[in-house]
């Protein structure tokens, strides 16, 4: 006999679901009895904002941050997010900002 495990699931529905939680939390989903279900009555359906795609390299996982510059220099402009980064961004323990591009450092 199988014990019941949870499993995080992220879900890319279509745009209708996509602006109303409630509608997700409507939809239908057969059991293996035949019943239908919403799966708000088994899932806990919530609005979050995140990473839409998330690369692996080198057993890390990583997610890509890309700006553009108008009307500075890129290398100004580089140095000084990376500044504001630095100061205002605590990232947790084994986690680390990378900087790469079409920039110069000084």
């Amino acid at each position: 006999m199988q014990s019941e495990k949870q499993f995080d699931l992220v879900v890319r529905l279509e745009q209708q679901y996509r602006d109303n939680p409630e509608e997700i939390r409507n939809i239908l989903v057969s059991t293996p009895g035949g019943q239908q279900i919403p799966l708000g009555e088994f899932a806990d359906i919530q609005v979050a904002n995140g990473a839409s795609f998330i690369y692996r390299q080198n057993n890390s996982r990583y997610i890509g941050v890309q700006f553009s510059v108008e009307g500075r220099d890129l290398a100004g402009a580089v140095q000084d997010a990376m500044g504001q980064v630095e100061s205002k961004v605590k990232l947790p323990e084994g986690y680390r900002v990378d900087w790469g591009g079409e920039y110069t450092e000084s």
